[in-house]
């Protein structure tokens, strides 16, 4: 904020939060580095940051998630075309929908967060200008699948953010993400002795079964079709896909790994000799867990 008698960005800073110097000048570099949510979270604030207090990561996601929605979904079956009427759209409904929703809860310092989104929204615009697909093919779509693991089956559900037609014959399943922990599966798995299951050894091998899931999820409702998945991060516009340049035997190789792992897994959760353990390695995985107390 520059100019007249209103306090500067730095000021406000110390003022309201306590930040530091320090704080500063992380924010400004998170700023310029292309990490405006990052931003954000500057080291040095006050743990009493009405911001981040107030304000449940979730609350961010679904706000992006739903505007998303509501902005694509008069394009399914086609393209949106990003000139100055859909940009001028876009924005409109994310000032109505900021304010109907983190406007509220944040109250008087809703303005940094809204700043900082607004520039992620001006990056993810351009990153999909560039972006070359045939027609939006479904929004917060709602799939299941039954997987078999010995005498069970169990119900396996996916809700995908967005379904893209990329080619005649190839869809890219997308899920959106705006947090920091944007873990794509690894595909260094071909030494994973499957037999010998280890939870903490799957972790670190596979990192994530996410994507793996969405393709096992979709393989029967889009026959006949090429299908890959990706997470799109949006704060850096940056689109990650699971398969690059793979051959087909190779993506079937792979996806059967991850399948194999992902049963032993559903066998470990289902076996009563086997306790539930809390994954101490990120203590924000059980803080966001529905299950946490079972651990406990």
């Amino acid at each position: 904020i520059i100019g007249g008698n209103q306090p500067t960005l730095a000021t406000w800073f110390i003022d309201v939060y306590g930040g530091t110097k320090g704080a500063i000048q992380g924010f400004v570099r998170d700023i310029a580095s292309g990490d405006p949510l990052g931003g954000a979270n500057v080291v040095g604030l006050k743990e009493t940051d009405q911001m981040m207090n107030d304000l449940d990561s979730r609350d961010v996601g679904n706000f992006v998630h739903k505007l998303f929605e509501d902005v694509f979904r008069p394009y399914i079956g086609g393209v949106a075309q990003f000139d100055n009427i859909f940009v001028k759209n876009f924005f409109k409904m994310a000032e109505k929908e900021f304010d109907a929703s983190l406007s509220k809860k944040m109250k008087a310092d809703s303005f940094l967060l809204h700043d900082l989104l607004f520039t992620v929204f001006e990056r993810f615009i351009e990153k999909e200008k560039n972006r070359k697909i045939i027609k939006i093919m479904n929004l917060e779509g709602e799939y299941e699948r039954l997987i078999n693991i010995g005498s069970n089956d169990f119900k396996l559900k996916a809700r995908i953010d967005r379904i893209d037609l990329i080619n005649k014959n190839e869809l890219l399943i997308i899920d959106y993400k705006t947090g920091s922990r944007n873990i794509m599966p690894s595909k260094k798995n071909e030494n994973l002795v499957v037999k010998d299951f280890d939870r903490k050894a799957a972790k670190k091998t596979f990192k994530s079964f996410q994507l793996p899931i969405y393709l096992f999820v979709l393989q029967p409702h889009y026959m006949g079709m090429g299908l890959n998945a990706a997470l799109y991060d949006i704060k850096n516009g940056e689109l990650m896909k699971l398969w690059e340049d793979e051959k087909e035997t190779q993506k079937e190789k792979m996806l059967n790994i991850y399948l194999d792992s992902l049963r032993n897994l559903l066998k470990e959760i289902i076996d009563p000799k086997i306790p539930f353990v809390p994954d101490e390695e990120d203590e924000s995985i059980c803080e966001n867990c529905q299950y946490c107390l079972m651990c406990r």
